[in-house]
């Protein structure tokens, strides 16, 4: 997910908003006949499926979107490679709402957004050929009080930086309803926004680390020592259960832990929150393969982005967290993350897509989990997982209401009201 820093005012009462943009997909660099058109709304819903879950079957469900005139990617590897035709426009927001509920509402690069999708549907068309591209198409639009096309307003319409002719256009699904409508339902989604954008980092730069021979500077991978192995003699052992599931890793959380994942951490009913997990790392005391994790600390991410469905990590998360854990807890390892989902537990519903890629890509070491905290009706229900060969698996998750009693198996979760 990519933040842009142009206009997030939503269109004003004096323009109407169009009709749904469709996507045009082309073999090649865009010279030939279309090969394939379909609307932006399912597409966008096809690729959000995983954030967007039982929302989406809702009948008042909608997205409202808006498309900023801002450089952004203009290809997408692949396989097969997909262009973007325009990528000067190269961001857009999406607003996902129920009525006047907004749910969701984050900025996207369209190519990042919109190029796996494409991908797969090329494929499917054409396995051999390895190059396509793409473009949104335009929207007419019209001043509702004059009537008047927005093309006759000049190059810009008239509306500073807003959206410029040619640009995709302003999108609600509600266009249908009478003109006291839509505007009603404007100024009801108007400073509604249910999300909390990551600021936008600066001052940084990529390193080829493939290229260090060249640089000033040498980049080597240093090897991890070995994680000690457990015993129930160790004072971190100590109450550990005997009678360990075969799994790559196990989860213990501490009385304070655990009070803390029940009840006593601050999390908003309105936006998805996160964090780090924080604590000891030990292989299994049978000498089986496999970790045991004993979480001993949570700490909220700070400089993060969130929405009704999605929690995402900056920098300087990261950078904060480095120095807590360096002033703080400078014998601890960081075990992983955590973040909540504003909906019940239900049956084996857990991490959404873009939580799984977002593990995978950033806690790398096989012991390091995402723990869920489902939220619901005033109930936390609380899920581990790590990484498997090919996506995430669940942990089991061990607990104790205190430091002299042993551990317990919460099945399947732990959660109180």
């Amino acid at each position: 997910m990519t933040p842009d820093g142009g206009s997030h005012r939503w269109p004003g009462p004096g323009l109407e908003l169009g009709r749904e943009p469709q996507v045009e997909l082309y073999r090649g660099d865009g010279t030939a006949r279309v090969a394939r058109r379909l609307g932006l709304v399912p597409l966008l819903e096809r690729v959000l499926a995983g954030e967007l879950r039982e929302y989406a079957r809702d009948p008042e469900f909608g997205f409202v979107l808006l498309f900023h005139d801002i450089e952004g990617r203009d290809r997408y590897e692949g396989p097969p490679e997909i262009v973007n035709l325009r990528p000067d426009f190269g961001h857009l927001t999406v607003l996902a709402h129920v009525g006047d509920r907004v749910l969701y509402q984050q900025p996207h690069s369209v190519t990042g957004l919109l190029g796996p999708a494409l991908a797969a549907l090329a494929r499917g068309i054409d396995p051999g050929e390895a190059r396509w591209s793409f473009r949104v198409d335009s929207v007419a639009r019209r001043d509702s009080a004059t009537g008047r096309d927005l093309r006759d307003l000049g190059p810009r319409g008239g509306y500073g930086d807003f959206d410029p002719y040619d640009a995709p256009g302003p999108y609600d699904r509600y266009e249908a309803y009478d003109a006291y409508e839509r505007r009603r339902r404007r100024e009801l989604l108007e400073g509604r926004d249910a999300s909390r954008l990551p600021p936008i980092v600066t001052g940084t730069g990529d390193v080829d680390v493939t290229r260090s021979s060249r640089l000033s500077f040498g980049v080597r991978r240093v090897e991890e020592p070995e994680a000690p192995r457990i015993s129930s003699s160790d004072t971190h052992g100590a109450g550990l259960p005997h009678d360990l599931e075969r799994r790559p890793v196990t989860v213990l959380l501490t009385p304070q832990v655990q009070r803390r994942l029940e009840r006593d951490l601050p999390l908003s009913l309105d936006v998805e929150e996160g964090g780090f997990l924080l604590g000891k790392v030990y292989r299994r005391p049978d000498g089986a393969d496999g970790h045991v994790v004993i979480v001993e600390h949570v700490l909220p991410a700070e400089h993060s982005g969130a929405s009704h469905m999605h929690f995402t990590f900056t920098g300087d998360s990261f950078r904060t967290m480095s120095r807590v854990m360096e002033e703080r807890h400078p014998e601890d390892q960081l075990l992983g993350w955590y973040h909540t989902h504003l909906f019940s537990a239900v049956g084996g519903m857990g991490l959404s897509r873009t939580d799984v890629e977002l593990h995978r890509a950033t806690f790398r070491r096989p012991w390091q989990v995402a723990a869920l905290i489902n939220i619901s009706g005033g109930r936390r229900v609380v899920r581990c997982y790590s990484r498997s060969e090919n996506s995430m698996e669940l942990c089991p998750l061990w607990s104790r209401d205190d430091d002299t009693v042993p551990y317990r198996l919460t099945r399947p979760s732990l959660g109180r009201r």
